[in-house]
């Protein structure tokens, strides 16, 4: 063996050594911080879907009271009450 083919797989294993040190790293380190910053995602995904669910059921529900047209008068009622409660306080 000469001094060149010693060289080139110097080289050689030296890249296998490089790239085997990067795959344990990335199992290591950074696969587990993606991991986790995927999981905090997904509950703050999951939290705004359960905000967004809990105002349509609002919704739904003052929609529904808005129909009913006693509860109609209870609004024009109370808003009318509370411009002139306004009014007197200027």
């Amino acid at each position: 063996m000469n001094y060149q083919s010693i060289a080139q797989w110097s080289q050689v294993a030296s890249s296998v050594l490089f790239l085997g040190v990067l795959v344990w790293l990335w199992i290591r380190y950074i696969q587990p911080a993606v991991l986790a910053a995927q999981a905090a995602q997904n509950a703050r995904i999951a939290e705004a879907e359960r905000h967004r669910d809990e105002a349509k059921a609002a919704l739904d529900g003052l929609q529904r009271e808005i129909g009913d047209p006693l509860c109609c008068w209870r609004w024009s009622h109370y808003a009318h009450h509370d411009q002139d409660k306004a009014a007197q306080q200027e």
